[in-house]
């Protein structure tokens, strides 16, 4: 009965790491996106 709840409890936390790297991935992607569009404002406003 313990072993089983372990790994259930186990599986849940697995899922929910998954999830919470799969957000911040996209955020750090968003993040990145959002950096380079304003480089690029800046730049095309410099030439």
């Amino acid at each position: 009965m313990k072993t089983k709840n372990k790994s259930e409890q186990q599986i849940k936390q697995e899922q929910e790491y998954q999830a919470f790297m799969l957000r911040a991935a996209d955020l750090l992607k968003a993040y990145h996106q959002g950096r380079r569009n304003e480089n690029d404002k800046r730049n095309n406003g410099k030439n």
